[in-house]
């Protein structure tokens, strides 16, 4: 048997409005989640119209095998971005759409997994492909359902990867009168006002998502992810942390602790964090040879940059440009920059505020590659 409780709250003062608890027998999980919501409507009095009931169900899926493998690889992608974890989400993904290949929903997750590996990935070829797989999923969740703001989420994403902001943030606009308050389109306005320049507007929009959703992993990612790049480090840390107290699997934020960290120039703590990371990963590598170097290890720094080049080479053209303004050689570090613009390197999304480049950010040759970036509004 399944017993699932609900409550409907003041959201000004918390208290409880009404209760009720229904008990079901195991099975169809959409016959459950169905008869149960109507008999939530009915004790409201809540009158949806066919609108609003359409509103509800945008991009679903009548099939429950669909359905569930849906769940468990955004519940996968949610709590554990490791490469493996999100190729095992990929799958998981494949199998939902192979059962319905009309799931907008399924798409636009599928998308936005693709987009974290083409980040990743080992090659400008490679990084170039899985954007490119990403797009083309995400248009699928938006044609197959018009009115999904996830879709044009996932579509936003995939854009920012291929270093389009400007479209982008049209894709956002398309999508906020079908969900000004989703989570997806949020976290991807966060992204391109942050490419933008526009880092406290961003963090409004991070702000906002907390509010919604104060214990999704994704919100307090959004919101440590601005602080960072407006140059509030110990704020910054502070979500990262609480982001790790809700998925404890996730890397990310220990990355962005440990670039508090430099900033804040505690090396070695900074060390302690990135040895959790994958040792192979292109940001431990940077991290490690910036680290190094603030250490004054230069032969160790010089390793970490070799080794950096030998798995990725000039995917990682702004890694290789952030490590060399930490290490005060602004000739490289414009150079790499220029290879970045040169591959399309979407690791350029936020070199118009990365503090890493503060050492060399008044050189009029920086100035001149930040003008060939599309800025969004801006």
């Amino acid at each position: 048997m399944l017993r699932i409780s609900s409550q409907l709250l003041n959201g000004r003062d918390g208290l409880e409005q009404w209760s009720a608890s229904y008990d079901r027998p195991e099975g169809n999980v959409l016959a459950i989640q169905t008869d149960i919501a109507e008999n939530v409507v009915s004790a409201l009095s809540v009158e949806l119209g066919q609108s609003g009931v359409q509103a509800l169900t945008t991009g679903g899926t009548s099939d429950p095998e669909a359905l569930d493998l849906y769940l468990r690889a955004v519940t996968q992608a949610q709590n554990d971005d490791s490469e493996t974890s999100l190729k095992q989400a990929d799958a998981l993904l494949d199998a939902a759409i192979a059962k319905d290949g009309h799931f907008a929903k399924a798409f636009a997750a599928k998308s936005r997994n693709l987009s974290y590996l083409a980040d990743v990935g080992r090659s400008p070829e490679e990084t170039r492909r899985g954007y490119a797989v990403a797009v083309a999923a995400a248009q699928h969740a938006v044609t197959f359902a018009p009115r999904l703001p996830e879709g044009y989420a996932a579509l936003a994403d995939a854009l920012y990867g291929q270093r389009k902001i400007s479209a982008a943030v049209r894709a956002i606009q398309a999508g906020a009168p079908y969900g000004p308050n989703d989570l997806q389109l949020l976290q991807a306005a966060v992204t391109a006002f942050v490419a933008g320049g526009q880092t406290r507007r961003a963090i409004g929009y991070a702000e906002r998502m907390v509010q919604i959703d104060p214990l999704n992993p994704l919100s307090h990612r959004r919101l440590y992810y601005a602080l960072f790049y407006d140059r509030q480090f110990d704020a910054a840390t502070k979500e990262a942390k609480r982001t790790l107290q809700l998925a404890p699997a996730l890397w990310v934020p220990q990355y962005f602790i440990a670039l508090c960290l430099i900033m804040k120039n505690n090396p070695q703590e900074a060390q302690q964090y990135l040895d959790v990371l994958p040792p192979d990963l292109t940001v431990r590598l940077a991290g490690e040879a910036i680290v190094a170097g603030r250490l004054g290890d230069r032969k160790r720094s010089d390793q970490k940059l070799e080794q950096l080049r030998s798995v990725y080479g000039d995917a990682a053209s702004y890694q290789f440009a952030q490590a060399y303004a930490q290490r005060g050689e602004t000739g490289k570090a414009l150079t790499a920059l220029q290879r970045g613009v040169e591959v399309n390197d979407p690791g350029l999304n936020t070199l118009r505020v990365d503090p890493l480049f503060d050492p060399i950010r008044h050189d009029p040759r920086f100035d001149a590659v930040l003008k060939s970036l599309d800025g969004g509004d801006s």
